[in-house]
């Protein structure tokens, strides 16, 4: 029966089965004539189908993207459908968007105005002749010889939208390159993974798929593949032996890549194996009529044959269901019903006449009438409010059907539902309005449409923002103009206080002084601090206009000089200061003008206030001058400047830190350099009695030690806790700096208020890189050194699980058993630690199993109180003693692992 079908409908199979496997030189006029005549004329799918399936082709064939893109273009052309109203259809899978967004972000719809509904995609993103991926996409077998003669396999990695990254073996599978594929093979060690497996049969390489089907089954992956890539000789073949399980079956998948043969294949296994999704193929209303189908049985989603009905346009099926009996509001787990999948006049109107709820929500609130007006469906949407769909319906957004048509643009939607009575004023849970979107869009026609039935232009949304607030923002003039003609208030404060000359200021819109706004009633200083950061002269100009005061303060004391100072040009400046703008005026964090000047890196600025006197060697609260923000801000021309004029360059904050601290801190070389030239102290500590060294080693700043070791810098000065500069760098696990240091005279075994070497940092810090441990032994680091705890390197890294470190000091002769100050020893802590791979490495370097510390216990001891029956196990079957007591009271029964030998008590 199955086989009399595939016969019946092999053209229809036979054309997908042609686009889907599309070569990039292919006609385009061949395939899309073929398209056109037996696709959308013969078998009438629907636009929105065929785009889901065009997509899904491109994830399978992605060589082939610029002809799919040429013949999604002439669909949308001839048949004058929106690409960007298909890319909101839903479908029944996952309730995903039409096209997966990574296929997506490779196109967008052009912005020319002559093929403004037209698809473009990004070239770039196509690879190019002489790259690694065309080369394995075109089986280019001699050039990929060459080309792994000079790079490394492991560097190459292709990336294909849709999939992981794949290796260049994976990718010959997704290809089908079989050359390159066997040279691979036959010249690397190269493991066939079951990822390659699976992208072989997208390749539908036979002799690929034949090298992986070793050691491989054919899984879930496996059988999506071969549906969704149209691999009709390898489907065929599965279905044949038997090599796929039903479980994998995915109606949805199958309903996407439009594979019919697949649901007739089914069919000839069992019925039961195409309900209920094959509804969504009109080709299916035979089976539906004369074979024994269970129209009972629903998806994993809860959807029932009539849902894919109506996800087809089956609408026959459709009318043969509802004639048998089944409920046509059933609902799927999202509480939709088949209207909700029902994008087509002639299923939507099988629907409605057989009693559907035309205003039954899903989960999201939306009713039939949300998705139609979202996908700009004026024929459904007509046909819905004709027959009594609320017009004013709200989503758990409480949006309306007209508050997704301004959303999305669609100005002939938005009229009809107008002229239909939606109300024009709809708030949704922000308080949004219709004229609000509209705004935010930028549509003048739209505003101007909305206003002139009945739009409120002063509706605020739960910021208290208006309409107007978002054309200034969108430095729209002419909507702004319009606005304001039709009544917007133009002293309308938003939540902040603020009102549109704030707004004009905080976005530059330079565009705002060409408007009727003389009646604003008042100007603050943020709004004059705003138009100032943008360096917006004639912003700045209006808001004086209107009374902004220039000496005003914020709340942190700032004038609108110290906005200024931060990114304004000269000309800004001195138009302030010339209205009477103080150039001394300090904050409320005595930061001064030239403090901001020197934060923000603004010479021309800073050279203008001390022009004007500022003092340069001001501080402010936590003792900073504007040079020690230079220095930090790497400005060294300001600092230059800075110094010119006076400025104290071993200058201290409140810390003692002085400029130098800071350039070393941030990686500022240059500016070091300038500081030490003009007599910057090396060796002057801060509180914490570190010198700008030690700033420069706890950044890992190389070239800034060596300047200033070059220019005295004590490399043994010890700091508040004792550590010098080797105990940072070997903090750090910055070898270059360690090795640098002790090349220039650091003391190797010096220690610290805790009695630390540097050594014990390495060992405790160094997970990764033990080079640095080697490299300390090697220049006389003492590997036994105690710290103030007893405790040597090897009892730190046993402590801290630190395995590899630890075998590294065993291995260059480390103490095993040395006892610290609790008489423990390293195989303690490794047993306190539950770690058995230590454990067994310290015993198998002979370390003292029955060692006792000073509470007299063992290590078996402390496995038995951490309830670790492993570690008990594995602590006597190396011969610890069981008999040794002490009061401890254990939830372990040691008889299984003593065999009848005493039990520690």
């Amino acid at each position: 029966m199955g086989c009399q079908y595939i016969k019946k409908y092999s053209d229809f199979i036979g054309v997908y089965e042609k686009l889907y496997h599309l070569q990039a030189d292919q006609s385009l006029e061949e395939i899309y004539d073929l398209v056109e005549k037996v696709l959308i004329c013969k078998y009438k799918i629907s636009i929105h189908l065929l785009f889901m399936s065009i997509f899904n082709a491109i994830r399978y064939n992605y060589r082939s993207i610029a002809i799919y893109v040429n013949i999604l273009n002439n669909i949308l052309k001839k048949h004058s459908f929106k690409y960007k109203d298909l890319l909101q259809y839903k479908t029944l899978n996952e309730h995903g968007d039409l096209c997966s967004d990574e296929i997506h972000s490779y196109l967008r719809i052009s912005k020319k105005s002559n093929t403004s509904n037209q698809i473009e995609f990004d070239t770039n993103s196509l690879p190019k002749e002489g790259e690694i991926q065309y080369m394995i996409i075109y089986d280019q077998v001699d050039k990929f010889r060459e080309y792994v003669t000079q790079h490394s396999l492991e560097s190459i990695t292709i990336k294909v939208p849709c999939f992981i990254r794949m290796d260049p073996i994976e990718a010959c599978c997704y290809f089908g390159s079989v050359n390159i594929f066997f040279f691979l093979i036959s010249n690397y060690d190269i493991k066939i993974t079951k990822q390659c497996y699976q992208y072989s049969f997208i390749g539908g390489n036979i002799d690929i798929i034949n090298k992986c089907k070793k050691n491989n089954e054919i899984d879930e992956k496996c059988l999506n593949y071969i549906i969704s890539s149209h691999n009709h000789q390898c489907l065929e073949y599965i279905f044949q032996m038997d090599l796929f399980d039903p479980q994998y079956i995915d109606g949805d998948l199958i309903i996407i890549s439009q594979n019919l043969k697949v649901v007739f294949l089914l069919l000839e296994k069992h019925n039961n194996l195409v309900t209920p999704w094959c509804a969504a193929f009109p080709q299916t209303i035979d089976v539906f009529k004369n074979r024994s189908i269970d129209f009972s049985k629903i998806s994993l989603a809860g959807c029932t044959a009539i849902h894919y009905a109506a996800v087809g346009n089956s609408n026959e099926i459709a009318e043969f269901l509802i004639s048998q009996g089944v409920d046509v509001n059933a609902k799927n787990d999202y509480n939709e019903t088949a209207l909700h999948y029902s994008p087509y006049k002639e299923t939507s109107e099988v629907l409605i006449s057989s009693g559907i709820d035309i205003n039954a929500k899903q989960v999201k609130g939306y009713t039939a009438l949300h998705l139609a007006v979202n996908i700009n469906n004026k024929e459904v949407s007509e046909l819905l409010i004709s027959h009594g769909a609320d017009i004013n319906s709200r989503d758990i957004d409480d949006k309306t059907p007209l508050l997704y048509a301004t959303e999305n643009n669609c100005k002939e939607m938005v009229e009809f539902l107008i002229s239909h009575g939606a109300d024009v004023n709809a708030k949704d849970k922000k308080y949004n309005t219709p004229l609000y979107c509209a705004t935010e869009n930028n549509c003048k026609e739209m505003v101007e449409f909305l206003i002139t039935h009945g739009a409120d232009v002063n509706a605020k949304d739960k910021k208290y923002n208006t309409p107007l607030y978002c054309a200034i923002k969108r430095r729209n003039k002419e909507i702004t103009e319009l606005l304001i003609s039709h009544g917007a208030d133009i002293n309308f404060k938003d939540r902040y206080g603020t009102n549109m000359l704030h707004w004009a200021a905080k976005v530059n819109n330079k565009k705002i002084g060409e408007l009727p706004i003389s009646d604003i009633d008042e100007v603050d200083i943020a709004a004059l601090g705003l138009a100032t950061k943008e360096n917006s002269k004639e912003i700045i100009k209006l808001l004086i206009l209107h009374g902004a005061d220039i000496k005003a303060k914020d709340i942190y004391g700032n004038t609108v000089l110290h906005y200024a100072a931060y990114g304004s040009d000269k000309d800004i400046i001195e138009f302030l200061i010339s209205r009477g703008a103080d150039f001394n005026d300090k904050n409320k964090e005595d930061l001064t003008i030239l403090h901001c000047s020197a934060k923000g890196n603004n010479i021309e600025v800073a050279e203008l206030f001390i022009l004007h006197g500022t003092n340069v060697n001001s501080k402010d609260k936590s003792g900073k001058t504007p040079l020690h923000y230079a220095a930090e801000n790497n400005s060294k021309e300001v600092a230059e400047l800075l110094i010119l004029h006076g400025a104290d360059v071993n200058s201290k904050d409140e810390n003692d830190i002085t400029p130098l601290h800071y350039a070393a801190d941030k990686g500022s070389k240059e500016v070091a350099e300038l500081l030490i030239l003009h007599g910057a102290n090396v060796n002057v500590k801060d509180n914490y009695q570190r010198t700008a060294i030690f700033s420069a080693v706890d950044n890992n700043c190389r070239e800034i030690v060596e300047l200033l070791l070059l220019h005295g810098a004590d490399v043994n000065l010890k700091d508040k806790y004792g550590q010098t500069l080797l105990h940072y760098a070997a903090e750090n696990e910055n070898q270059e700096v360690v090795e640098f240091l002790i090349s220039h005279g650091a003391d190797i075994n010096i220690k610290d208020e805790n009695g630390r070497t540097a050594l014990f940092y390495a060992t405790t810090n160094c997970k990764y890189y033990k080079e640095i441990i080697m490299f300390l032994l090697s220049c006389g680091a003492f590997i036994d050194t105690i710290d103030k705890d007893g405790k040597t390197p090897l009892h730190y890294v046993c402590e801290n699980y630190y395995d590899h470190v630890s075998e590294l000091l065993l291995s260059q002769g480390a103490y095993i058993d040395s006892k610290d100050k609790d008489e423990k020893t390293p195989l303690h802590y490794a047993v306190l630690t539950d770690n058995s791979t230590l454990v067994k490495l310290l015993l198998s370097h002979g370390a003292y199993i029955d060692s006792k510390d000073k509470d007299e216990k063992t290590p078996l001891h402390y496995a038995i109180e951490n309830n670790n029956s492993k570690m008990v196990e594995l602590l006597i079957s190396h011969g610890a003693d069981i008999s040794s007591k002490i009061n401890l009271s254990s939830k372990l029964n040691l008889e299984k692992y003593s065999q009848g030998s005493q039990v520690i008590t």
